[in-house]
C-alpha cells in the first residue's frame, strides 16, 4: 500500500512534530475528556448505518477467510468490545440470527443514538430479512431503549473490568479499532478468555498507526518516534498503547487462544520504513517487531 508520508521531510522535523502532537493531544484530552471518534449516529444516521454494515461485513468476511467457511450466526451469543456510539452492529447480528448481543465500553456513548439512527438502521434491513425478524428486532430495540430485558445489553465500565459481565457465555467476540486504546490489553484479554466458551471465535480489528489527523497521513508511525518517558508522561485516556502485532499474538496465546492468525490490511512502503526506522524510539528500532503493519485483523479460537 502506497505510503503518503513525504520522505523529504527531515527526520528531526518529524520527531518534533510527533512530540508536539503527543503533548497537544495530552492537554486536549485531559481538559476535554475522551470520546471515541467516528460518525455521529444522530447528526448523520445514513453514514452511521453504512459504517455498521461495513464493519460487520468485514468481520464476517475475515472470519470466513480464517475458517475457510462462512460463519452461521444462528443462535450465537456475541460480545463487542468498545462499540462506540450505537448498537448498530448488534442489530445486524440479531437480524442475522444471533441469539444475544452484549457490548461494553469505557465511555457512555450509546446515548448519542436517537430515533433517526434506529429508524435508518431498521430501514436498511427491509428486504434483507423477513418481516417477523424485523418486528422482533424492533421489539428488542424498544425494550433496550426503555431499560427492559432485551437481546441487546450494554455496560459502561470506566475501568473496563470485563468480569462484571459474568460467566462464560459468548460464542463470538468482535472489536473495531478499540484494542489500541486499552491501557492494559493483557488483563483485558485474560478476562475475555473467561467469558468466551471453548471453541468460541474472535475477530478483532486493530489500528496500529498514529490517530492524529494529517500527521496520520504524513507520518503514520509518528507515535513510535516519541521516547517512552515522554509518551508515559503525556498519556491520556484512550491514548494509543503502541502494542505491536507480535505482542497481541503472545497475549492471546498466553490467555488460552489457539490457531491465531494476523491479517495485515495496511502497510507502509519499505522506503518510508527504511527512512524513519533509526528515528523511532529505542523499543521500536530493531527487528523484534514488524513495524510495517499499520492496520490488522486478529482471528483466533478459544481453547
Amino acid at each position: 500500500i502506497k505510503n503518503e508520508c513525504p520522505l523529504y521531510i527531515p527526520q528531526k522535523v518529524c520527531w518534533c512534530l510527533a512530540v508536539a502532537a503527543q503533548l497537544a493531544l495530552c492537554l486536549y484530552h485531559r481538559v476535554k475528556g475522551y470520546t471515541r471518534p467516528g460518525t455521529n449516529p444522530e447528526s448523520d444516521p445514513a453514514a452511521a448505518v453504512a459504517y455498521n454494515h461495513s464493519i460487520v461485513g468485514n468481520w464476517l468476511a475475515k472470519l470466513e477467510e480464517y475458517r475457510s467457511a462462512a460463519l452461521d450466526l444462528k443462535g450465537l451469543t456475541v460480545l463487542e468490545l468498545g462499540p462506540g456510539p450505537d448498537p448498530g452492529a448488534g442489530m445486524l447480528f440479531l437480524a442475522s440470527g444471533a441469539a444475544h448481543y452484549s457490548a461494553i465500553d469505557v465511555n457512555q456513548l450509546f446515548q448519542q443514538a436517537g430515533d433517526s439512527f434506529y429508524s435508518a438502521m431498521i430501514e436498511s434491513l427491509k428486504g434483507r430479512v423477513s418481516s417477523d425478524v424485523l418486528m422482533a428486532l424492533k421489539d428488542d430495540v424498544a425494550a433496550f431503549r426503555m431499560g427492559k430485558t432485551s437481546k441487546i445489553e450494554y455496560s459502561c465500565e470506566p475501568n473496563f473490568d470485563l468480569s462484571v459481565i459474568g460467566s462464560p457465555r459468548f460464542d463470538l467476540v468482535v472489536s473495531q479499532a478499540a484494542f489500541e486504546h486499552f491501557c492494559d490489553p493483557a488483563t483485558t484479554i485474560a478476562q475475555l478468555s473467561e467469558l468466551v466458551r471453548p471453541g468460541g471465535l474472535a475477530a478483532i480489528q486493530i489500528d496500529l498507526m498514529t490517530h492524529t489527523p494529517r500527521l496520520r497521513d504524513w507520518d503514520p508511525l509518528s507515535i513510535y518516534r516519541v521516547p517512552n518517558w515522554i509518551y508515559r508522561a503525556a498519556s491520556y485516556p484512550g491514548v494509543p498503547n503502541r502494542i505491536r502485532p507480535e505482542q497481541y499474538k503472545e497475549m492471546f496465546e498466553s490467555a488460552g487462544w489457539k490457531d491465531l492468525q494476523i491479517y495485515a490490511t495496511k502497510r507502509v512502503c519499505e522506503e518510508y520504513l527504511d527512512c524513519c526506522r533509526a528515528a523511532l524510539a529505542a523499543d521500536f528500532r530493531g527487528s523484534e517487531y514488524d513495524m510495517s503493519t499499520l492496520s490488522m485483523y486478529l482471528c483466533a479460537v478459544r481453547s
